[in-house]
């Protein structure tokens, strides 16, 4: 059986780029910019970074919350300490609103949210807090 061949994203024009990530949700967006540092420096370029809000949550656990200028969708990372949880997408509807939670699970979940604020806050270019 032949595997399909990777589609070479990095290798399109960068308008070919750019319009491939308008199509991406902010978890995609993420996980891209963490593959490589190129990848990294073109999300950096990429002019998406005012289609979304972001909010860092302090409570029984720690979250990053996207929201959409213009979508009626929600989406958060939310640390946990419980293994079970990692990777799971748990969507809940609140009128018209949805919110999708990725569950993220770490022995430190204070650490690694701290982490992945300041990459978050780097990729859309937000550079307002600091921690």
């Amino acid at each position: 059986m032949n595997h399909p061949k990777p589609f070479p994203i990095l290798q399109l024009p960068f308008l070919a780029i750019e319009e491939v990530f308008k199509a991406m949700d902010p978890f995609e967006i993420i996980n891209f910019s963490m593959i490589s540092k190129r990848s990294k420096g073109i999300t950096m370029q990429m002019s998406f970074c005012v289609r979304y809000s972001i909010e860092l949550h302090i409570h029984e656990t720690l979250e990053i919350r996207f929201l959409g200028t213009k979508s009626e969708i929600s989406c958060s990372y939310v640390m946990t300490s419980n293994k079970e949880m990692d990777g799971r997408v748990v969507e809940t509807e609140c009128g018209r609103h949805i919110n999708r939670n990725v569950l993220k699970y770490s022995d430190y979940p204070a650490d690694e949210w701290k982490q992945l604020c300041q990459h978050v806050l780097e990729i859309f270019k937000n550079r307002q807090s600091t921690f």
